[in-house]
């Protein structure tokens, strides 16, 4: 049996009185640079990769998913 995970395990930046006090800076910096990446890139599926979900309390994926970038035209 795996051992028993804190409370706080599925929050990354805390929660309650001790929360970071950058969590909002970084989620929206994680914004940002998503919205670079679709900008200066064409994202797409990698063909014959196939993804797999795995149901759990949250749903995943098994062995990630593969994408490919391609540069936008003009950048």
């Amino acid at each position: 049996m795996p051992p028993a995970q804190a409370s706080t395990s599925a929050a990354p930046f805390g929660i309650g009185q001790r929360q970071c006090i950058g969590k909002e800076f970084a989620l929206m910096e994680g914004q940002l640079i998503l919205a670079r990446l679709l900008q200066r890139y064409r994202i797409s599926a990698v063909p014959g990769r196939t993804t797999r979900l795995h149901v759990a309390t949250t749903l995943r994926t098994s062995g990630g998913v593969w994408l490919r970038l391609e540069p936008r035209a003009g950048r």
